[in-house]
């Protein structure tokens, strides 16, 4: 009888407590310093990179313009200049296909 007394006491005193009706709110003051100072260098490093952008831009553009202003005869000579290199590097192919076929006949002999 004794036990179902203070089980009903205490059954009675849970349900009279009233619950918080507020609570605090609590800021971290250290760490709202370090995601703001984080926030404002990743902001410099995107505008870092939209700077580096710009600049390879206006350089293709300037390339572009360089090229453009080529006279035509200098295009002819760098046509000219790749064709001898290719028929240069067509005889050198040729003179190490016969320098392996003279190893191999100096091989078996």
């Amino acid at each position: 009888m004794r036990i179902r007394f203070l089980s009903l006491a205490i059954a009675a005193l849970i349900g009279v407590t009233s619950t918080a009706q507020a609570q605090w709110v609590v800021i971290d003051p250290t760490n709202l310093v370090q995601n703001t100072l984080t926030a404002v260098r990743t902001m410099e490093m995107i505008e870092n990179q939209i700077n580096q952008l710009q600049n390879e831009a206006q350089m293709l553009v300037n390339q572009g313009r360089n090229l453009a202003s080529l006279p035509f005869n200098t295009v002819n000579r760098l046509r000219s200049t790749l064709a001898n290199t290719q028929q240069l590097i067509a005889q050198a192919q040729g003179v190490a296909f016969q320098v392996q076929t003279m190893d191999q006949q100096f091989a078996q002999l």
